[in-house]
C-alpha cells in the first residue's frame, strides 16, 4: 500500500507506474499521472477538450467532411484523368522483351523507394531519367532509365531530361 501525493489516497502498488531512473514507484497513482498529462497536453497545445459526441453528432461531422471532400467533383474528375493518362503512358513504355528478372527490378526500384522514405522521412519517388513523355525524346519503362528522387527534386526536374550523374 502506498499515498497517491496527487490525490492524498491510500492504493494498491499496482496502481502506480515504476520509476524508470530508480527501483521504485512514482508518488503519484495511475489515474493521476494519466489526468495530469492530459490536461499539460492540452494546456501546452491549446487544444480544447473534447467531450464524448453523440451518434447523431458523429454522422453529422462525418457528412460535412464528406461534403467537403467531395465538394469539387470536376477536380477530382481531372486528377483521375491525369493519373489514368499516366498509367497508360508507362503501360505503353514498358516493352514486351523485358524479362521476369528485370520487370522485378523494377517492382524493386518502388519498394525501395517507399521503404526509404519510411526509413529517412522524407519522400522519395521513383523518378524516369528520360521522361516518358518528353518534348524531344520519350524514354522507355526500364531498370536502367530509373532513379530514386526526392520528391521536392522530381517535381522541379518536371518533364527534363537529368544528365547529372
Amino acid at each position: 500500500m502506498k499515498l497517491c501525493k496527487k490525490c492524498n489516497v491510500i492504493k494498491s502498488l499496482t496502481s502506480f507506474n515504476k520509476r524508470s531512473d530508480s527501483n521504485g514507484l512514482r508518488a503519484h497513482c495511475k489515474e493521476c499521472s494519466s489526468k495530469e498529462n492530459v490536461l499539460r497536453n492540452r494546456i501546452r497545445t491549446g487544444a480544447k477538450l473534447r467531450t464524448k459526441m453523440s451518434i447523431e453528432e458523429q454522422k453529422e461531422r462525418n457528412k460535412l467532411a464528406y461534403k467537403k471532400l467531395n465538394a469539387k467533383p470536376e477536380r477530382k474528375a481531372k486528377q483521375a484523368f491525369y493519373e489514368a493518362k499516366r498509367r497508360a503512358t508507362k503501360h505503353k513504355a514498358t516493352p514486351k522483351w523485358l524479362t521476369a528478372y528485370q520487370l522485378e527490378a523494377i517492382e524493386l526500384y518502388y519498394i525501395a523507394a517507399k521503404q526509404f522514405s519510411i526509413l529517412f522521412g522524407q519522400k522519395l519517388e521513383v523518378d524516369h531519367i528520360i521522361p516518358l513523355r518528353g518534348v524531344n525524346v520519350s524514354g522507355l519503362h526500364v531498370p536502367w532509365n530509373l532513379q530514386l528522387m526526392v520528391d521536392s527534386e522530381n517535381r522541379r526536374k518536371n518533364n527534363k531530361v537529368n544528365y547529372e550523374f
